[in-house]
C-alpha cells in the first residue's frame, strides 16, 4: 500500500442537477419520424406515453446493514484520501445496426421489414431456430469508459422465437438474457405497458474504451430469431447534499448546526467482497489493485477467539469484562496489534469502535493484491470476518456552508460515503454511507458528525516551580502520558511531542484518569495532590488543558575561604577552609554540609522553593562574604548555582597610645608622659564606619587605646584633638593604616604637646620646625581627607572581586566616607608667630 497523492476536486453545485436521461431524448437518434401506419406518426426510439428512454426512472436507494444508531469511521492509519475525478463527457449513445461495419453474422439471412430506423422497408437479419451454431455479433466502439444502458431491437411476428438467447460481454465479464421476439419491446419487458416500443432494455454494464466489447445473439431458440440493432447509451448519476456538525448527535441538521467545509466526499463501486477466515494463518489476498487507483475497504463482523474473548476487526471483549477494548483482556502484554485484522502485515488504524463491528480503511493501488490476516498467537478462532472492497470514481470536496455536489458519475451502482477526519464520529447516514442502485440524480445524501470526546494538554518545564505553566515555560517532548480507563481499567499512552503536547482521541464517554511517567530527576509540580487529573467525558465533549508540570532538581555548589584581605571576594592565593558547617533552610526543610579538604560544599537534589543559605561562625572569625549574611536563592528547574561562597577573616586590631611629646620630636622619649582620657576615632575606609576609644587614665596603661575584633582593610586612625593642643605625631592627626586578617597591629601611637608650650619650645629653638596643622578657629583638626590611590609602601588594595554567580543577591554599594568642611589652612609658623606675638607684650626686653 502506497500513500495517496492528492487529486484535484470535480467541481458542481448544489440544487437542481442536468437530467441526462431528458438529454438522451433529445440525440439525433430521436429527431426522426416514421408512420406506423396511415395518418400516425411519432418520434423514432420513443414510447407513444414517454419522452424518456424506458426503465431510467426506476431508482433503488438503501442503508448497508449497519445498526441505524452506530457509526463509523475510514481509518486514517495509511492514508485519508484526497482524490478528485475530473468530470468527463460521455457520448450520449452508439448503435450497431444490422448493416453497419460493426455488425456481423454467420449463416443469417436478409429480410426487408421495419427494422432499425423502424421505418418500413429496413431489413433485418434472421435465421431458423437451431443448436445455437448461427451467431450475430454487434461490436460497438466504446467512446469513454463507463457504464451504459443496453437495449436491442427486433420486429415482432407470432413466428419469433419466445426465448432468443443474447449475451452481453462486458467489463464486468459475459450476462445472459433471452427475449420473446413474438412481442413487442415493451412488452417483452415484465410490467410493460402492453403498447407498441422500439427498444429493449437489458440492462447497464461497464464498458471500457478501446476493448472489443460484444453483444452475441445465437439461434438455439425455439422459433426464428430477429438480429436487428443494438444500442448503448450511456448513463451517469449526480449526488449532492451537505456536511454538517451533529451537536446534538441525533443525526439530523437541526437550526443551529453548522455546514462544514474542506471534508472529502466520495463515490465509489463495489471491486470485490470476500471472507477472511479468522482462523486462516496464510490469510486471504484479494485481487489486484490498479496502481495509483484508490480503494476504500470496509470491514466487518465478529469472531470467537478463544478464551470466551470475542473480537472485531480492531477491538476484543471478554466476560465478564462488557466494554470492548483495543488490547486484549488478560493478554495486554502481547500489545494492542493482538487480533487485529491486518493487512500485508501490519495494523492499521480502523477507527474507534462501534456496536455495529463495521471499520474503514483508505488505500492506494500499487499493482498487487492486499492480504488480510487476523493476527494471533494461538489461532484458536472460529468464524470469519466480511472485506468489501470499492474503487473511488469521483470525490469533491464540502464548501463553506457545507455543501457538496458530484455531476456525471460515471456509475449507476456505487456508494457515496466521506472521509472522516480525526477527533469526529459520523451520525448520520445511519448506515454510515448511502447506495445508489440506478442512475439518477440524487439530492440530500448529507453526512453528520459529532466531535469526539477528547482529552488533551501539554507537558511543561516547571522553571520556577510555581505550578503554573507560564509563558516562557518550555514544553517537555517524550514524556509518556497514561490514561485509565476507570470502566474497563484499561490502560492507553501517549508520548508527548515536540512541543510537550499530547491528545487522547475518539473516546468513548466515560471516566478516565490521567497520570504521567515520572522521570528520575524531576519532581511533578501540576496537578497537585493527588498528582492526577480524574475527567468525566461526555458525548461530543472535548476536555483541554490537562497539563503536567515537572521541575528539574537543582544544585547549589560553593567554597569556605579565608578571606586574608578582607575584600568580601575569593582572591587565588587565599587559603580553602574545611569542616565548616553550611546550612540551607526553607520553611519546611534544613539541610546541613561540611566543607571538605578543598573548602568546598554542595547541596544537590533540590526542589523549587526559596532556600536561605548560612554558615555556623567559628569562634574569633568574622564573615565578608556574602555581605548580607546569607544567600537567598529561589529555585531555578535544572539550574546549577555556582559560587555561592563563605568568605571569613580572623580577627585583627589595632592599638596604641596618646603622649606629650616634650621635646616635639615625634618620638616618645623616656621622659614623655601618657595621656589619658583622649578621645582615639578608627574610620573604616572600606565603607566609613567609625567607632572610637578613650585612652586609659591610670597606670599601668595609662595613655593606651585598643580596636579589636576589626575586619581586615584599610583604616584611617586619628585623635580628637583637645582645646589649646597640637599634633606631633603624626602631624596630620591621623594613621592611614592597614591589617590582613589575624593581625595584630601595634604602635599606633600620637604624640601631642600644647600650643603655648610649642611657641616657648619655638623661640628657644628657632631653626627647628613642626610639620603644618589645620585650625579651624581655635580648634586643631584633622585635615580634609579623601580616600587616595595606594601610595608607595600602603599596603595593597586587593582588585574588584568577580561577580558571583548565584541569583537575587547583589552586593551592598559601601557608605560615602563622611567629608570634614574645609577651612582655609593655617601653617605652624603663623601658629608660632601669633602666639608670639600676644606675649612679647609681659616678657622682659631681653628674654
Amino acid at each position: 500500500m502506497q500513500a495517496i497523492p492528492p487529486l484535484k476536486a470535480q467541481t458542481g453545485t448544489r440544487g437542481n442537477l442536468p437530467d441526462k436521461l431528458a438529454r438522451l431524448a433529445r440525440s439525433p437518434f430521436g429527431q426522426h419520424y416514421s408512420s406506423k401506419s396511415a395518418g400516425s406518426y411519432r418520434k423514432k426510439g420513443l414510447s407513444e406515453s414517454s419522452t424518456l428512454p424506458q426503465r431510467h426512472s426506476a431508482v433503488g436507494i438503501s442503508n448497508f446493514g449497519i445498526p441505524i444508531r452506530k457509526l463509523w469511521l475510514i481509518g486514517a492509519a495509511l492514508v485519508l484520501i484526497s482524490l478528485a475525478v475530473a468530470t468527463t463527457t460521455y457520448a450520449a449513445e452508439v448503435i450497431v445496426d444490422d448493416g453497419d461495419a460493426g455488425y456481423a453474422d454467420t449463416g443469417w439471412s436478409s429480410a426487408t421489414d421495419q427494422g432499425y430506423p423502424l421505418d418500413p422497408g429496413m431489413d433485418v437479419r434472421f435465421t431458423a431456430d437451431g443448436d445455437g451454431s448461427q451467431i450475430a455479433t454487434w461490436t460497438p466502439a466504446i467512446p469513454a469508459t463507463g457504464p451504459y444502458a443496453v437495449y436491442v431491437s427486433w420486429t415482432t411476428h407470432s413466428n419469433r422465437a419466445t426465448n432468443a438467447p443474447y449475451t452481453i460481454n462486458h467489463a464486468g465479464g459475459p450476462s445472459g438474457f433471452t427475449v420473446n421476439q413474438e412481442l413487442l419491446a415493451d412488452q417483452a419487458t415484465a410490467g410493460g405497458s402492453g403498447q407498441w416500443s422500439d427498444w429493449y432494455l437489458a440492462g447497464t454494464f461497464t464498458f471500457n474504451a478501446g476493448s472489443s466489447h460484444t453483444i452475441v445473439l445465437n439461434n438455439n431458440a425455439d422459433e426464428y430469431v430477429i438480429a436487428d440493432a443494438v444500442r448503448l447509451v450511456s448513463v451517469s448519476s449526480d449526488v449532492s447534499g451537505r456536511k454538517f456538525e451533529d451537536l446534538d448527535g441525533n443525526g439530523v441538521m437541526n437550526g443551529s448546526e453548522t455546514g462544514l467545509e474542506g471534508w472529502t466526499i466520495v463515490a465509489a463501486e463495489s471491486f470485490q467482497s470476500f471472507s477472511v477466515d479468522s482462523n486462516d494463518t496464510v490469510g486471504m489476498t484479494s485481487n489486484v489493485l490498479a496502481n495509483g487507483e484508490v480503494y476504500l475497504v470496509r470491514v466487518g463482523g465478529t469472531y470467537d477467539a478463544g478464551d470466551t474473548i470475542t473480537a472485531d476487526a480492531k477491538y476484543s471483549v471478554r466476560p465478564p469484562n462488557i466494554y470492548w477494548t483495543d488490547s486484549v483482556q488478560n493478554y495486554t502484554s502481547y500489545g494492542p496489534e493482538l487480533l487485529d485484522l491486518q493487512v500485508d502485515g501490519v495494523s492499521p488504524d480502523w477507527g474507534p469502535y462501534n456496536t455495529g463491528h463495521v471499520y474503514w480503511l483508505n488505500v492506494l493501488g500499487a499493482g498487487a493484491g492486499l492480504t488480510f490476516k487476523v493476527n494471533d498467537i494461538g489461532y484458536p478462532n472460529v468464524g470469519s470476518l466480511t472485506v468489501d472492497i470499492y474503487h473511488a470514481i469521483a470525490q469533491t470536496l464540502t464548501d463553506v456552508d457545507g455543501l457538496y455536489a458530484m455531476t456525471g458519475i460515471p456509475s449507476a451502482n456505487f456508494i457515496v460515503a466521506e472521509i472522516p477526519q480525526t477527533g469526529w464520529l459520523q451520525t448520520a447516514p445511519g448506515g454510515g454511507f448511502y447506495a445508489v442502485s440506478a442512475a439518477g440524480a440524487y439530492a440530500n445524501f448529507d453526512f453528520g458528525n459529532q466531535k469526539t470526546p477528547s482529552i488533551s494538554g501539554m507537558k511543561f518545564d516547571d522553571t520556577n516551580g510555581n505550578g503554573i505553566k507560564d509563558p516562557n515555560d518550555p514544553g517537555l517532548p517524550d514524556w509518556r502520558i497514561r490514561m485509565r480507563d476507570m470502566t474497563t481499567n484499561l490502560v492507553t499512552t501517549r508520548d508527548t511531542d515536540a512541543n510537550g503536547a499530547y491528545a487522547f482521541e475518539n473516546l468513548p464517554p466515560g471516566q478516565y484518569r490521567l497520570t504521567e511517567r515520572q522521570e528520575d530527576g524531576w519532581v511533578e509540580t501540576l496537578p497537585v495532590s493527588p498528582n492526577r487529573y480524574d475527567v468525566t467525558l461526555a458525548q461530543g465533549q472535548q476536555e483541554t488543558n490537562k497539563d503536567f508540570g515537572n521541575f528539574k532538581l537543582f544544585e547549589i555548589h560553593g567554597i569556605k575561604y579565608e578571606d586574608v584581605d578582607g575584600s568580601g571576594a575569593f582572591d587565588a592565593l587565599e587559603p580553602l577552609l574545611e569542616n565548616w558547617e553550611i546550612t540551607l533552610t526553607t520553611p519546611t526543610t534544613t539541610l546541613t554540609a561540611f566543607t571538605d579538604s578543598n573548602g568546598a560544599y554542595s547541596f544537590t537534589g533540590l526542589g523549587p522553593g526559596l532556600y536561605t543559605l548560612t554558615e555556623t561562625l567559628q569562634a574569633g572569625w568574622g564573615q565578608s562574604e556574602p555581605s548580607e549574611g546569607s544567600w537567598d536563592i529561589e529555585g531555578q528547574s535544572g539550574a546549577v548555582f555556582e559560587g555561592a561562597n563563605f568568605g571569613n577573616y580572623r580577627f585583627a586590631s589595632i592599638r596604641g597610645r596618646k603622649y606629650r611629646d616634650d621635646n616635639f620630636n615625634g618620638v616618645r622619649n623616656a621622659g614623655d608622659p601618657y595621656l589619658g582620657g583622649w578621645t582615639i576615632e578608627l574610620t573604616s575606609l572600606r565603607d566609613g564606619t567609625k567607632q572610637t576609644a578613650v585612652t586609659k587614665a591610670n597606670n599601668p596603661n595609662k595613655g593606651s587605646y585598643a580596636f579589636t575584633n576589626l575586619r581586615p582593610g584599610s583604616y584611617l586612625v586619628r585623635e580628637m584633638l583637645q582645646r589649646g593642643w597640637m599634633p606631633v605625631n603624626p602631624a596630620m592627626t591621623y594613621h592611614r593604616v592597614t591589617v590582613i586578617s589575624d593581625q595584630a597591629l601595634e604602635d599606633v601611637n600620637f604624640g601631642n604637646n600644647t600650643i603655648r608650650n610649642y611657641a616657648i619650645w619655638r623661640i628657644s629653638n628657632p631653626s627647628s620646625f613642626v610639620s603644618p596643622l589645620t585650625i579651624q578657629g581655635n580648634q586643631a583638626v584633622v585635615p580634609q581627607f579623601e580616600e587616595a590611590a595606594p601610595q608607595e609602601g600602603d599596603a595593597a588594595v586587593p582588585p574588584n572581586p568577580p561577580s558571583i554567580d548565584v541569583p537575587h543577591l547583589t552586593p551592598p554599594t559601601p557608605p560615602e566616607l563622611p567629608k570634614v568642611p574645609k577651612e582655609p589652612p593655617v601653617n605652624g609658623r603663623e601658629i608660632a608667630r601669633k602666639v608670639l606675638e600676644s606675649i612679647k607684650r609681659w616678657l622682659p626686653n631681653n628674654f
